[in-house]
């Protein structure tokens, strides 16, 4: 399941609205590990002749050797063995007798000896558990960076210590590779833990808003699914504040939407002071991935007292998870144009699929626009860089331009609506600086509006 279709699934989570999500690296220790474990041996026929013999009661080694038709040699040799095992004790005047662990082997023939071991295992730094593995890849530190994704740190920042792992989800664990049988073996305890490996697996966190109390909630989805053992594990540790997160969520939306464009953000959100507020303004619009005509809603006509009729602008607010839907959607439906504005670009969605989705485009001859860059930010993708150049080069109709200042989000598709968004067209996949806030957007339509405000930004390309 990809990321934007679990943030449609779960666009709303205990009665709060999504505000923002992303792909993040869930912390795992590869544990190695020393191990005091019981192991149950097969006797060797001579061995198990002789703790026979002695359990029948032949207690000196002339009876043993006489009883069994073997030299006194092997016998004395056997003994030696068995003695050492536990299973057989000298009782003086040269007798033997069964230990109660001899008792035991006699009956089952095979013996029971203490070993140490090392084992391997993994432990989960959110959960704090023994974690089964799945057989998935984990990444190392360098391809979560490589990759983009948002670290997030075990709870408590460490290793394990010994005490903390339950030694029957280890067996648990320990059982599902042939090379440890556990029904030959059993897990005593671990007395060291010399190396562990800090590793990471993939997840989707989720953060959530309660905009009448203005508080704030994380979830996670693991294979598609939510973690409700993740949700409470972040939510006991208070992992938002932990991570330095809720300072940003507690700051008011991008106020670039209406500093940047005021004339054309028509669109109130809820405050953000922490009163309660008109929950009626605040419901989101379900976006449906199925429909492609989505976007082509008509204008509202308002009859003037003179007797014409003039064009209302439809404004609604888009929820974060609605903005991939909808750039996927302008991206193939546009018919003569196709701006888009991104501070920043990444690899994580400039992918191959995205290039050729958009080089379909540019093949209709649509005239596409990108503008990007923000100043003093090192966020720079070469690898999708090079995949949008490469495309510019061979496309006289793709425009790239580093606007080199921008912090606004711009997606404008013909002249049927406009977005204004504090959401990141071309990188809100992969971004490992950053941090979750509010993210939302006014989609407007309208085509005097939306005429006017194009023309305002091709000037900035021209500009440039």
């Amino acid at each position: 399941m990809d990321i934007e279709e679990i943030a449609i699934k779960y666009k709303s989570h205990n009665g709060m609205d999504l505000i923002d999500f992303s792909e993040v690296a869930l912390p795992i220790y590869r544990i190695s590990a020393i191990a005091l474990l019981l192991e149950k041996v097969e006797l060797h026929t001579i061995d198990e002749f002789v703790l026979r013999a002695v359990n029948l009661g032949f207690k000196t080694l002339s009876d043993v050797s006489g009883l069994l038709g073997i030299s006194e040699v092997i016998a004395r040799s056997a003994l030696s063995s068995l003695i050492q095992a536990n299973l057989v004790a000298e009782t003086g005047s040269c007798s033997v007798s069964l230990t109660k662990l001899g008792i035991e082997a006699a009956e089952n023939f095979s013996k029971i000896r203490p070993t140490e071991e090392q084992i391997v295992f993994d432990y989960d730094g959110i959960l704090r558990s023994v974690k089964l593995s799945t057989g998935e890849p984990y990444l190392s530190p360098k391809e979560v960076k490589d990759q983009g994704l948002i670290e997030i740190r075990a709870i408590p920042a460490r290793k394990p210590d010994i005490d903390e792992i339950v030694i029957q989800d280890v067996s648990r664990a320990l059982s599902k590779f042939s090379a440890f049988d556990d029904s030959n073996k059993t897990l005593l305890r671990i007395r060291e833990i010399p190396r562990a490996v800090r590793l990471f697996y993939k997840g989707v966190m989720l953060i959530y808003k309660d905009y009448g109390y203005n508080t704030f909630e994380a979830a996670f989805s693991i294979d598609g699914n939510l973690s409700p053992q993740h949700g409470l594990a972040f939510l006991q540790s208070e992992g938002l504040e932990r991570l330095g997160l809720i300072q940003a969520l507690d700051e008011p939306p991008q106020k670039t939407l209406e500093s940047t464009f005021p004339q054309y953000c028509r669109t109130k959100k809820p405050d953000n002071n922490g009163q309660p507020g008109d929950k009626k303004s605040i419901k989101r619009k379900t976006l449906s991935l199925a429909k492609d005509n989505m976007l082509e809603s008509e204008s509202v006509d308002s009859s003037h007292e003179d007797g014409y009729k003039i064009s209302t602008p439809k404004i609604r607010t888009l929820a974060v998870y609605e903005h991939p839907a909808i750039l996927y959607t302008s991206m193939k439906n546009a018919r003569e144009s196709l701006i888009i504005i991104s501070p920043w670009i990444t690899s994580s969605v400039v992918t191959r699929s995205f290039v050729h989705i958009l080089e379909g485009l540019l093949k209709k001859g649509v005239e596409v626009k990108i503008g990007f860059g923000i100043g003093g930010d090192d966020r720079y993708d070469r690898g999708a860089q090079s995949l949008l150049n490469n495309l510019s080069n061979k496309y006289n109709n793709l425009i790239l331009k580093e606007l080199g200042d921008t912090h606004a989000k711009v997606l404008i598709k013909d002249n049927s609506y406009y977005v204004i968004t504090s959401f990141n067209w071309l990188s809100f996949k992969g971004d490992p600086k950053k941090k979750f806030r509010e993210e939302w957007g006014n989609y407007v339509e309208g085509s005097e509006l939306v005429e006017k405000f194009k023309l305002e930004i091709e000037n900035r390309f021209n500009d440039i």
